[in-house]
């Protein structure tokens, strides 16, 4: 038998918690504040470009809380010396310029928690984002020198440096290159037409493609009756006996066949597909022989449905003996029939 459990109630304040949590007040909130401080970064972020060079030193030589309590300390970014401090942080010392893509972030996702709508897919955006501040601090650091480090940041800066350090700056240059391509080709389905269409520039079958009225059916078509001629003049040679230069089996000669009966079936769908008509026909006929091959008399019968009856209560009441045992501590217990010790 086993003991009953005390029943442990929270207390009001953290059932008030709770319930602020999950409530639209507490969304809102979020979301302005979230709005508004992508707003004040990217007001910082700005004067951060113009500013930088007479407020890194103020920043750069005390604590936060020195700078921001010592009043004889002036500042010129527009924000002040948390814009300062702040700037310096994410731009100088993260990932340069390409800060400003938190910026977008941090308005997204206060757009959504307080409009509850999403200006952009929020998961493909930071996933792309994220790529792109990292790879962008890398290539700003890697085309900037040291008096331009803020566009690389102190991340693109270290990085680029181990890379140079290891690859050298041709072999760095190639590894960034090959990065984008590859995240271009995973994400975007990047192809590499531009490569095929300057192999294929001299080809002969250019000269299809440089026709502007021509459209892929029509040369598909004409490339389809150039291989049926010369499979015909094949088939009739070695239908005629004449003497070729290998040995025709019959088996080479069924493939021709084969082959030959192909193509003229490739013919007729070219066609078709030319001809809105001819396709409409086609369609029509097939499903007329889909009609009358399949088709059949219904199988099932339909019926009135019975009327429903009442259900005696009797039915469904047990009427089955059972035994009722009321415990010392409490608890009540029921087992069937009445032959129970």
């Amino acid at each position: 038998m086993g003991k009953r459990k005390e029943d442990t109630k929270p207390s009001n304040f953290s059932l008030y918690f709770k319930r602020f949590i999950k409530s639209k007040k507490f969304k809102r909130i979020v979301g302005l504040t979230f709005m508004l401080s992508s707003i004040y970064m990217l007001i910082a972020f700005t004067s951060f470009i113009f500013t930088w060079k007479n407020d890194q030193d103020k920043v750069v030589g005390s604590t936060f809380f020195e700078l921001l309590f010592n009043t004889e300390v002036k500042v010129e970014n527009w924000l002040g010396k948390i814009g300062a401090e702040i700037s310096h942080m994410l731009i100088h010392g993260s990932f340069g310029i390409s800060a400003f893509i938190i910026v977008l972030i941090v308005f997204l996702l206060g757009f959504k928690i307080l409009f509850r709508i999403s200006l952009l897919p929020l998961r493909k955006t930071f996933k792309y984002s994220f790529f792109v501040i990292i790879w962008l601090s890398l290539l700003m650091a890697f085309i900037f020198d040291d008096s331009l480090l803020y566009l690389g940041g102190a991340f693109g800066y270290e990085v680029n440096k181990f890379l140079i350090t290891g690859l050298g700056s041709i072999g760095t240059g190639f590894l960034l290159t090959f990065i984008l391509i590859g995240f271009l080709a995973l994400n975007f389905s990047f192809q590499f037409d531009f490569i095929d269409n300057l192999f294929n520039k001299n080809n002969s079958t250019s000269e299809i493609d440089n026709e502007p009225n021509l459209n892929n059916a029509t040369a598909q078509s004409d490339i389809v009756e150039e291989e049926n001629k010369e499979i015909e003049s094949i088939a009739e040679q070695v239908n005629n006996g004449a003497s070729l230069s290998i040995e025709v089996s019959g088996t080479e000669k069924n493939i021709i066949e084969e082959l030959k009966s192909l193509n003229q079936d490739e013919k007729k769908l070219i066609a078709i597909l030319k001809s809105k008509n001819k396709l409409n026909k086609y369609l029509k006929d097939e499903l007329i022989e889909i009609l009358d091959t399949f088709s059949r008399e219904r199988q099932t019968k339909i019926s009135n449905i019975a009327s429903s009856k009442a259900i005696e209560v009797k039915a469904i009441v047990n009427t089955d003996p059972i035994t009722s045992i009321l415990s010392k501590n409490g608890w009540l217990k029921f087992s069937k029939g009445h032959d129970i010790n």
